[in-house]
């Protein structure tokens, strides 16, 4: 598998994770730029191509996350996919 065939799958595997419209509260991030306090709760709007997820804060701050490099997540509430609960 090359490369681009990895993060073609890790991206697909983020889709499924996370759906639109499912609630996560921040455990960690390292991004020293734009910061976002452990314990905040955002709402996911989307996954991009790339697996980042387009979040709505519940502070009002919207920007990029990338839990697989950048943040920990912990999940609220998750939504009811055709087969079943993620």
């Amino acid at each position: 598998m090359n490369e681009l065939e990895r993060q073609r799958l890790q991206a697909a595997g983020a889709k499924l994770r996370y759906p639109p419209g499912t609630r996560v509260e921040l455990i960690h991030m390292e991004d020293a730029y734009a910061p976002v306090p452990p314990g905040t709760r955002g709402t996911v709007e989307m996954v991009d191509d790339a697996g980042q997820l387009v979040m709505a804060w519940d502070n009002g701050r919207a920007f990029l996350l990338f839990p697989a490099w950048t943040a920990s997540v912990s999940f609220l509430r998750r939504k009811w996919l055709r087969n079943g609960f993620l």
